[in-house]
């Protein structure tokens, strides 16, 4: 039990870790990379917003426009010499090092999606390196997905609009290019369905066949704003300006509930949804009515970023931290882990 829970943490701070680069920075965040600057005094923010908590505790990661040039900063609270600090992330002029933004999981293999565009995979027994493609989107890598058929078959979603397919262990292209600008993807193994949210097509699934991977619409939600997708057995949920759960062999809405959503996954016949302020909450799948407290789980104002119900307890990811949780959900907290670099994705 704990070995699964080790390498499930490995998975999800893959995402955290800047590439194979030495520099321990620049991080991402929210698809935009920072370099970090030297830390800041308390006097440094008379001018631009006072810290919640200022250099004494706790700190809330905030986004603020330090120096008035248009551009933000991230600015944190880390520790140096056994005192607190405050540091700055800068956004990165282009050529910044690489950090790992999406990831999947297919067996022993562990792919991740970069913001440099490459694509970097390891082999989850041993840790050692299996294959890199680099230049594989003009763009950061937004979603990986594994495809149907024998083996792993890769498919990638970069912010160039193309959705692209991959064979691994090997890393080599295949047949398979679909234009659409996709934020993130999953694959329904029982129908061969290719499901994706894109801010342009709403929601829509294609059928991807791997004789010659040639792919057709089947159905799609055109009006849908959803930013993530979870499927659990043949029911699909998105999270977006509202919480959706569809068929995803017809694409027939099953229900909906009006909450805004970053992140949501079920589980006996729960629902639990994180949002954009870190904050995460649970439905009756049913119902849609509330079975919790609303929790303040990850940093305040930093999107959950993935939700997963494992060995019946509730991971979440967000911030600057991992967590797992009491199930049902209460707002009982397991354990923390935290991290020095925003964590973008669960798997």
């Amino acid at each position: 039990v704990m070995a699964s829970i080790r390498w499930l943490l490995l998975l999800l701070l893959l995402c955290s870790m800047s590439g194979r680069a030495e520099p321990p920075a620049p991080c991402c965040y929210r698809e935009n990379a920072y370099t970090k600057l030297p830390y800041l005094s308390e006097a440094a923010w008379t001018d631009a917003k006072t810290p919640v908590g200022g250099l004494s505790g706790v700190w809330n990661p905030t986004v603020v426009d330090l120096d008035g040039d248009g551009k933000n900063e991230l600015v944190v609270e880390e520790e140096v010499g056994g005192s607190p600090a405050l540091f700055a992330y800068r956004e990165c002029e282009e050529g910044g090092n690489n950090s790992m933004i999406s990831v999947a999981v297919c067996a022993d293999l562990i792919v991740a999606g970069g913001s440099d565009g490459s694509i970097s995979s390891w082999n989850a027994t041993s840790g050692n390196d299996v294959f890199v493609i680099r230049n594989a989107h003009d763009g950061p890598v937004r979603a990986l997905a594994f495809g149907p058929g024998p083996g792993c078959q890769l498919l990638s979603a970069g912010t160039d609009a193309l959705v692209k397919a991959w064979q691994a262990p090997s890393g080599f292209r295949m047949n398979l290019t679909i234009e659409a600008n996709v934020t993130d993807m999953v694959l329904h193994a029982g129908t061969n369905y290719l499901i994706a949210c894109s801010p342009t097509l709403g929601v829509i699934a294609w059928d991807v066949r791997v004789n010659g991977w040639r792919h057709e619409s089947v159905w799609r939600h055109a009006t849908a704003v959803v930013k993530s997708l979870t499927l659990i057995g043949s029911r699909l949920f998105g999270a977006g300006d509202r919480i959706w759960i569809w068929d995803a062999s017809t694409g027939r809405v099953l229900s909906s509930i009006s909450e805004p959503s970053s992140a949501v996954t079920a589980f006996g016949g729960v629902i639990f949804s994180g949002n954009l302020q870190g904050n995460i909450v649970a439905f009756n799948s049913s119902t849609g009515l509330k079975l919790s407290p609303t929790v303040q789980a990850h940093d305040a104002g930093l999107e959950v970023k993935g939700l997963r119900v494992l060995q019946g307890k509730l991971l979440s990811v967000g911030g600057f931290s991992a967590a797992a949780w009491e199930v049902p959900f209460t707002g009982r907290l397991l354990w923390r882990q935290n991290a020095s670099l925003p964590i973008n994705s669960l798997a």
